[in-house]
């Protein structure tokens, strides 16, 4: 789960009375709105030093950008081909229905990209326009949104392909495109109310300047609701986010991922001793089935490496948080210790976006093969006019004529067998 990093009600409270008192009227102007920004960030995080603060902008500003910006592109790319109805044609109803969560999947991480990746070029908690404070206010409640949509999209795959794999004969009558569809729809509306006071607790407020004319300006800037601040910031709520969004999920991938190494290990066993006795048919079904069971270990490892590192950091932050409150303030100890804590934040959620960056590599290396994604990368090319690729086979010698057939072959198997 991702880290907002607000503060407690007192000292966004405190934050707000201080800003009405001294610092808008000196601050209606554009160049100042980051300084008033990073005056507002200390308010709130009285514990970060100056080196938290140039870790996060370094990491917010450069390398959050650029995996965000990989990511939508390769989930863009992913979906391109991913939703092509020929691509459906051959494929089997339970080969379908995990075609049917890897689509939902890539969907959840390019909208967890989309969400994110406008951060950096709009730093500025303060602003002059308050259209830009929508973005700034309800921002992170779509990163969660998708982060919890995503973590429990990659539980359903795991574990449909799990009952596919081990229990093959129920996992036909119970798995099919229907009820993957309204899981889907399910994990999104769960997903959605669970992370509603997040949106609940936040709006945008405007502050009165004076100009040295004597004319009037709005600054705005994102507060919270203190009437509906008791469910987003109770730790009650916290903790139940912890449990749902990485504690459980941690459990069941784990599991599930075991269950499907063991299957595949019993596969090659059993393949390998009736080698002679296979049919082409049926070695290539069995070769179709086990690149996707092995894409399908891989995406979940990922999850659990990528992850689970920074949801259980915030967990555990989380529950010192509630201890420091408790012994009524922070001592110099605690205040290094929150230093610490938060540029490993900074870091793992750095890691945890990557997540929802390179799962779309898994799916051109095991589940479409490079060439027709390669053939794919080039008719599209050749669709918005960006590369020439095919410019130097246009001369009507018997060789071009040959190489533009293969290539048409080439394409049309990519079409009718995706998973080959």
């Amino acid at each position: 789960m991702n880290v907002s990093g607000q503060g407690s009600p007192t000292m966004q409270s405190n934050a707000t009375s201080i800003m009405n008192e001294t610092i808008l009227p000196e601050a209606c102007s554009d160049f100042l709105l980051p300084q008033l920004t990073e005056h507002l960030y200390n308010l709130r995080h009285p514990e970060s030093s100056s080196t938290v603060n140039i870790i996060r902008d370094i990491f917010s500003q450069l390398v959050l950008p650029i995996i965000m910006a990989i990511g939508i592109f390769g989930n863009l790319f992913t979906l391109l081909i991913l939703s092509q109805k020929k691509m459906h044609h051959k494929l089997k109803p339970l080969e379908l229905s995990s075609h049917i969560g890897l689509v939902a999947l890539a969907t959840s991480d390019l909208l967890y990209c989309l969400s994110h990746f406008p951060k950096a070029f709009f730093p500025n908690t303060v602003s002059l326009d308050r259209h830009l404070m929508i973005y700034e206010t309800y921002h992170n409640g779509f990163v969660n949104l998708f982060v919890m949509s995503s973590t429990w999209l990659t539980v359903l795959i795991a574990v449909s392909r799990c009952l596919v794999v081990c229990d093959p004969l129920h996992a036909e009558a119970r798995i099919n495109v229907k009820s993957v569809i309204i899981a889907v729809i399910i994990i999104a509306i769960v997903s959605i109310i669970f992370t509603l006071p997040r949106f609940l607790a936040l709006h945008i407020q405007g502050h009165v300047c004076t100009w040295e004319n004597g004319t009037l300006d709005m600054v705005y800037l994102s507060t919270q609701h203190h009437d509906r601040l008791i469910v987003s910031e109770s730790y009650v709520y916290k903790i139940l986010g912890s449990l749902i969004n990485c504690v459980a999920p941690f459990i069941i991938l784990l599991v599930s991922n075991v269950l499907l190494i063991m299957a595949l290990m019993r596969s090659q066993r059993w393949q390998q001793s009736n080698v002679t006795n296979s049919t082409h048919t049926n070695t290539h079904q069995s070769d179709s089935t086990k690149r996707l069971t092995i894409t399908l270990i891989v995406i979940v490892i990922f999850f659990l490496v990528l992850v689970t590192p920074a949801d259980m950091l915030h967990f555990h932050a989380t529950f010192k948080k509630l201890m420091n409150e408790s012994n009524d303030g922070m001592s110099e100890e605690n205040v290094s210790d929150f230093n610490r804590t938060e540029i490993a934040i900074i870091v793992l959620n750095t890691i945890q976006a990557l997540n929802f960056t390179i799962n779309f590599t898994l799916y051109y290396i095991a589940l479409v093969p490079f060439l027709r994604y390669k053939l794919s990368v080039q008719k599209l090319c050749l669709i918005i006019g960006c590369c020439p690729v095919f410019i130097k086979y246009n001369n009507n010698t018997d060789n071009d004529s040959n190489y533009m057939e293969q290539q048409q072959r080439s394409i049309e198997k990519f079409v009718q067998e995706p998973y080959r």
